[in-house]
């Protein structure tokens, strides 16, 4: 399997963000530096 340089890999830094979670509040992925994090992102279907 050919792996694609043009897309973020496993281990690569990438910019910080701010999103709002499931409660409606900011979640900022500089608040979690140094500790393994996984974003799913998915549709919200209402």
């Amino acid at each position: 399997m050919a792996v694609d340089r043009n897309q973020p890999q496993p281990g690569d830094r990438i910019e910080d963000f701010t999103l709002l979670d499931d409660r409606g509040q900011p979640w900022s992925l500089s608040g979690h530096t140094g500790s393994p994090t996984l974003l799913i992102f998915h549709r919200h279907l209402m």
